[in-house]
């Protein structure tokens, strides 16, 4: 028959990891119901000018940003034609810091404003 000593210590060793396990189950269960909760909640879809006017930029802007992947977008349509944007997406691309109103971020020109990028043009002189 074994020692109560190598018993007892197993026994806590496995009230312990019955613990770790019962935490986990719970951790994982709330993060189960905020799924459910997300996924039963309607999902804005906006349009070109309606996205633009929530992340503060104008529509032209918007398109470039599309063009370069740099917001979240989905295409629908034929052809896949049509972009369109959820709300929450862009709310939380906002958050991550996406682009703000007043904040430059594709103006990534190495030169100061201002400053030519080319060198003059020479020309020639012509005597009167």
């Amino acid at each position: 028959m074994p020692e109560p000593v190598h018993i007892s210590v197993a026994l806590n060793e496995l009230r312990a990891e019955l613990q770790r396990v019962r935490e986990t189950a719970q951790a994982n269960a709330r993060t189960i119901e905020e799924l459910r909760e997300r996924a039963a909640a309607p999902q804005e879809v906006l349009t070109m000018p309606e996205a633009a006017e929530l992340v503060g930029v104008s529509e032209r802007t918007l398109r470039r940003m599309v063009r370069k992947r740099a917001v979240p977008f989905y295409r629908i349509g034929p052809g896949r034609r049509l972009i369109r944007f959820r709300r929450t997406q862009l709310v939380e691309w906002q958050k991550r810091g996406g682009k703000k109103p007043g904040t430059p971020r594709f103006h990534s020109a190495p030169h100061s404003p201002g400053t030519r990028t080319r060198a003059p043009k020479k020309r020639a002189m012509i005597p009167d």
